[in-house]
């Protein structure tokens, strides 16, 4: 089943290469902490092409309402139970959870308000046919290397593919995506090492009164060796 997302805010694109999310990758918007999406050739069964896009509380509920009609109804999932591998609020441990709520499948961030993330994985497995096209507000696709920029507006088909494994549930696979509104390339600025909170009293370590003993002094001389070389 297609899926027409219309007049969309996306953020997080990464469309241009397959990407891979690398545990031991440095990560450039907070250095004390390490993983980061690092890009991989096409022919990578690694990579995905990642995007996702702000939508209201109707779209969500709409799109919501078409996977849940999808899953019901395809022959790999009907009669099964959608979940969820999330994490418990109250133990801590992710768990399959049922899927009953918003919540259980699309994400909200205090920066964007009202407004729910629907994210789109497309899985490479060493295809390269699997990019999304992507078109400017004629019509005109963009090349290969284009990358689309974050808080660009568009409308979005979205394959909505329900799967079963050990779990079941619904995938969203970006087909194609028409740029409305391409936003202005923002420059990258590096995340800043964070302050000590008690910067305003820590400095130099005190002084004791005992640094001469407690600091080691140059070693003995090294005196030339009386043996004959061997």
């Amino acid at each position: 089943m297609i899926y027409r997302l219309s007049n969309v805010e996306i953020i997080w694109p990464k469309l241009d290469v397959p990407y891979w999310y690398d545990k031991t990758a440095p990560n450039p918007f907070d250095p004390s902490k390490t993983g980061f999406d690092v890009r991989v050739e096409k022919t990578d069964k690694r990579g995905e092409y990642k995007c996702a896009f702000l939508v209201t509380q109707e779209q969500a509920q709409d799109l919501a309402k078409k996977m849940h009609e999808a899953f019901t109804t395809h022959p790999k999932t009907k009669g099964k139970t959608w979940t969820r591998n999330l994490t418990n609020p109250e133990t801590g441990y992710k768990a399959e959870t049922p899927v009953t709520e918003l919540k259980h499948i699309f994400q909200k961030l205090e920066e964007y308000g009202d407004r729910w993330i629907v994210k789109t994985n497309n899985n490479c497995f060493g295809d390269p046919k699997t990019k999304p096209r992507q078109y400017d507000a004629t019509g005109k696709e963009y090349p290969d290397d284009f990358q689309l920029t974050k808080h660009s507006k568009g409308h979005a088909n979205i394959k909505i593919d329900p799967w079963s494994a050990a779990a079941s549930g619904v995938s969203l696979r970006l087909e194609e995506i028409l740029i409305s509104e391409l936003a202005e390339r923002r420059e990258f600025q590096p995340a800043k090492p964070k302050e000590h909170p008690f910067k305003d009293l820590v400095g130099d370590a005190p002084k004791t009164g005992f640094e001469d003993i407690l600091t080691p002094g140059p070693g003995p001389a090294t005196q030339p060796s009386l043996m004959p070389d061997a």
